[in-house]
């Protein structure tokens, strides 16, 4: 059969987008997948979201407009049409025609149900869960035909993993809207945070409670421990960020289909969820693949429930096999066949006349496939996939058809902006145990100077680089790593995909340098905790050390700080906010200062402080620090591009 996808944007975002993926694949395996958008956001090819063209898949026309739509579905010769937003349903249901099947497919959107009129217009609908069918079927108005069925899923098709679960992270992700409940999580992470002082959240999305939610965690005083991460780039997967966690956390109140569930079970993590009739409740089982928390149990009941499996790593293990398991059961494949038995058994069910089979999907908010981007010379970029080993080395496992005929080529890594021109050159050979073709990076037996290095396949026959672009970067392995400490000095190493989609590799290297633990604010002041990295750096007295503000401006004044030992090992020093009100530059409407550290004898110089540790390439956006407003002058601490710590005193207009 030839099924083709009416999807809403080519390019659009969310894990809509990633399900109907998913599912066109999926049928595409059978079945000849034409796709057909109504729009497509993507302002050029290079700005992919993530997926390779699939056999069987092909694209169709963009219809930008309702009578576009309205006249695509006249001229069809489409066996079966399924459309998923409610827009795009009633459209199906007022301009549909009676020579193919009409299906509606259950809606991304919580707490959305379709008019019974705009059901009654269909041959069919399927809805995520027996819940979200039987209110849609009660919905009906006398005498509708219609037929209301559940079909759930498809759990997401994922590419890394499964999490390791040693991280102390709990991952929640999700828009940051009323019905997710973000706050009701934040409250439940302050409750157990005394507790459990070596456990952190990270919660992933974007929406209108950004900034409640992060004032929130300002005054819990727990923005050390909780990170709002923001939406990923349009290159990236939540699957690359679901395995770095411990637990999955599902505040929502309600949602017809919840794919987050499937999605964090997908990489192997036990759910601590809401018990929610349309989501949870059809996919999670308590006590076998994660925990079901009351609606109205509040904040201490989830509390308790985190608490559980963060004192059992033996039940995160057993219920994160069981999650697996699961969402196995719930796979594409599985929702496409039963899409398919529904819409043939429809079609058995109509008396019309004989021609070529087809069937044509109507869904909505798929982010499809276009041709794998072009490098600047015009020819498609390498793609691979790139994967931290728990000892910080890389692994880069390239996609085969990126090869010369010749099977000759090497990977090749460049740093920017370099007069001194360093590259590494490395042949790409069989990867071992057969899963693949790629190079291996050594963390411990090589040194890369600091900076940024774009990656590059070149064959040896041609010698035309191609940029490599990075399909998924498993990062789980850099959440506990420690940066490496060696005769060489300090060192990171963390793989990124840029904006366009390109496998890029920031390195640090250092001889001596002070990791940011954390930073606390309060009485005036910011409080900076860190440890001590490099050779010899731990045997340097601090007493002979202090913490120096290095102002930017060079009429702004630096400031000095006594450098403490704390009893764990550990360093501190405190900036004192009045202090640099003193040193504001006149009329300045921006002054900051970077922090470093100075050892009298130990001729090193000024040592960096910051963090180069983690996975994280944007601390600015991700790890937040309260302001503090003093007169007509607001001051806060923060990360740098260069991961650096910094103070901003900014002017109050």
């Amino acid at each position: 059969m030839r099924i083709a996808f009416l999807i809403h944007d080519l390019n659009g975002p969310g894990t809509a987008d990633r399900a109907t993926a998913d599912l066109a694949s999926a049928l595409g395996a059978t079945h000849d997948v034409e796709l057909a958008a109504v729009r497509d956001s993507a302002a050029t090819p290079a700005r992919h979201p993530r997926a390779r063209p699939t056999p069987g898949v092909t694209l169709g026309p963009v219809i930008d407009s309702r009578q576009r739509v309205a006249a695509y579905l006249r001229r069809t010769d489409a066996d079966v049409v399924i459309a998923t937003r409610p827009t795009l349903v009633r459209w199906l249901a007022e301009y549909g025609q009676d020579r193919y099947v009409r299906i509606g497919r259950r809606s991304p959107e919580p707490h959305t149900r379709l008019p019974g009129t705009v059901l009654a217009g269909l041959d069919a609908f399927a809805a995520g869960s027996d819940a979200d069918a039987a209110r849609h079927r009660a919905a009906l108005p006398p005498g509708a035909a219609t037929r209301v069925v559940a079909i759930p899923g498809p759990a997401p098709a994922v590419t890394v993993g499964p999490a390791a679960g040693d991280s102390r992270t709990i991952v929640a992700a999700g828009r940051l809207i009323p019905v997710g409940r973000h706050e009701l999580l934040i409250d439940a992470f302050a409750a157990l945070a005394p507790r459990r002082p070596d456990w952190n959240l990270r919660i992933y999305g974007q929406g209108r409670l950004a900034d409640r939610l992060r004032r929130r965690i300002d005054d819990l005083g727990l923005y050390n421990r909780v990170r709002l991460m923001g939406a990923l780039p349009p290159m990236e997967r939540m699957e690359t960020e679901w395995i770095k966690g411990a637990i999955a956390a599902v505040t929502a109140s309600g949602e017809p289909f919840d794919r987050t569930l499937l999605e964090a079970m997908s990489c192997g993590l036990p759910v601590v969820s809401t018990d929610c009739p349309f989501g949870s409740a059809g996919f999670v089982t308590h006590g076998t693949d994660g925990l079901l928390v009351p609606r109205d149990g509040g904040s201490e009941g989830y509390a308790d429930a985190l608490l559980r499996l963060i004192d059992s790593p033996a039940d995160r293990r057993r219920m994160g096999a069981a999650a697996l398991r699961t969402a196995a059961a719930h796979g594409p494949a599985h929702a496409a066949e039963r899409l398919a038995d529904l819409a043939a058994t429809l079609r058995r069910s109509r008396s019309r006349r004989p021609r070529r089979p087809r069937l044509l999907v109507e869904l909505l908010h798929l982010r499809p496939a276009p041709p794998a981007p072009a490098a600047p010379d015009g020819r498609p970029r390498a793609s691979a996939r790139c994967t931290v080993t728990p000892d910080g080395s890389l692994t880069v496992t390239l996609a085969p058809d990126t090869l010369p005929p010749t099977g000759q080529a090497d990977f090749v890594a460049q740093r920017r902006e370099d007069p001194e021109g360093h590259r590494i050159r490395v042949p790409i050979r069989r990867l071992p145990g057969g899963t693949g073709v790629g190079i291996t990076l050594d963390r411990a037996a090589r040194v890369l100077p600091e900076g940024r290095w774009d990656c590059y396949v070149e064959p040896r026959d041609e010698g035309l680089r191609r940029r490599i672009a990075a399909d998924t970067i498993d990062a789980a392995a850099l959440v506990t790593l420690a940066p490496t400490e060696n005769e060489h000095g300090v060192s990171c190493w963390l793989p990124y995909t840029t904006a366009d989609g390109d496998l890029t590799l920031r390195t640090w290297l250092r001889r001596a340098h002070a990791e940011v633990e954390r930073v606390t604010v309060a009485d005036g002041a910011a409080t900076v905790t860190a440890v001590l990295l490099g050779p010899g750096a731990r045997r340097c007295p601090v007493r002979e050390a202090e913490a120096v503000a290095i102002a930017r401006s060079g009429d702004g004044g630096d400031l000095r700080m006594p450098l403490r030992a704390l009893p764990d090992g550990r360093v501190a020093f405190t900036f004192p906010y009045a202090d640099a009100l003193a040193r504001r530059t006149a009329a300045a409407r921006q002054d900051v200062w970077d922090l470093k550290l100075r050892f009298a004898t130990s001729g090193r110089g000024l040592v960096p402080v910051g963090r180069i540790g983690g996975d994280t390439i944007d601390l600015a956006r991700t790890d937040a620090f309260p302001a503090v407003a003093l007169g007509d002058t607001r001051l806060r601490p923060f990360f740098t591009a260069q991961h650096g710590l910094a103070i901003a005193a900014d002017a109050v207009r």
